[in-house]
């Protein structure tokens, strides 16, 4: 498992890339996709740690 760290910062880089890419391009896509992920598992990471 990844520090929570680590998937701040491949977050922050798959946006500054986001930022810059073709909005109409399949990697576009990817993008959004692996940026949902890590928001979702930052998200569930914090919401173990508050026993939710």
């Amino acid at each position: 498992m990844r520090t929570k760290s680590a998937l701040e910062s491949r977050l922050a880089y798959l946006r500054e890339m986001k930022d810059s890419c073709d909005p109409y391009t399949p990697q576009m896509r990817t993008l959004k996709g692996e940026i949902a992920a890590l928001e979702w598992a930052l998200e569930e990471r914090d919401r173990g740690r508050r026993g939710e």
